[in-house]
């Protein structure tokens, strides 16, 4: 039996229980508790999006509660999704620690112990790509000009030249910038980091998101990624889930990145001989 007086968030049959009041039929679910609110999202389940129901959670957290965001992040993620490399990586670079496949189950016993949180929904359950205010547009193909692969890369480092910078890092967002480039070797849409308020939202996720909402799907086979900087794991997961055929993607970066979460990242292991440092 399941005491008022005696429960905890960590307990099994809790957090079963409130993956069974906040179900659902036809979406995931994912939910972080912190304190006595219990913050959550739905995701339609045939949505083949780079972003999920935990990515939708991680990336409006930051949007509506930014000063709390860290706080937030810091408890456990449970979401009713089977794994995936983008939701894995976002998770490494942003929180703490998910559980995946969660089961809903009903437990009459737990309903006096689910009126101690008050359930925050952070976006609407329709949605599939988070609409940051925060978010880089993307940059479109100009077909008047013709690039080489030294142009194309000339003129990432000419975009992160043109971010503002401030006094202070977090006041700003990092110098880096990102770009799809076609089977013919023309660049189709460029776009740059925007991380400084939501952190989530780094060039590469900036672009395969809005390139998703452009085309409404995957990137195509033969489409190659020029990145400034190696990419960390949150963005090699978001890549690697987005493309079409995983094991062909194509990335160049223009500077290596040691720290820990740009190594040993899910293009690392399954996509290294195409991963190439220029």
């Amino acid at each position: 039996m399941l005491l008022e007086n005696t429960f905890s968030f960590e307990d099994p049959d809790i957090i079963a229980a409130v993956a069974y009041e906040l179900r659902r039929p036809g979406f995931e679910l994912a939910f972080v508790r912190h304190r006595e609110a219990v913050y959550y999202t739905r995701f339609p389940q045939n949505a083949k999006a780079p972003s999920s129901a935990v990515i939708k959670l991680l990336q409006n957290i930051f949007e509506i509660k930014m000063d709390l965001s860290f706080f937030i992040l810091r408890n456990k993620i449970y979401t009713t999704s089977e794994f995936s490399y983008q939701d894995h990586g976002m998770v490494k670079v942003l929180a703490k620690k998910v559980h995946f496949g969660l089961q809903a189950v009903h437990l009459p016993e737990a309903n006096d112990v689910l009126h101690h949180f008050h359930f925050v929904s952070v976006a609407a359950d329709e949605e599939i790509i988070c609409s940051s205010r925060f978010r880089s547009e993307l940059i479109p193909r100009d077909p008047s000009m013709i690039y080489g692969e030294e142009q194309i890369e000339n003129e990432l480092v000419k975009l992160t030249l043109s971010q503002a910078r401030g006094s202070v890092l977090h006041d700003y967002d990092r110098p880096i910038a990102a770009v799809l480039v076609n089977p013919q070797g023309q660049p189709e849409w460029w776009c740059v980091n925007s991380s400084s308020k939501n952190k989530s939202l780094h060039a590469e996720v900036n672009l395969i998101q809005g390139v998703y909402e452009s085309q409404k799907g995957k990137i195509p086979q033969g489409f190659s990624i020029y990145v400034t900087h190696k990419p960390c794991k949150m963005c090699a997961g978001m890549i690697f889930d987005a493309c079409e055929d995983s094991a062909k993607i194509q990335l160049r970066y223009l500077n290596n990145v040691t720290g820990c979460r740009s190594r040993w990242t899910v293009l690392d292991v399954f996509a290294s001989k195409n991963l190439l440092n220029t």
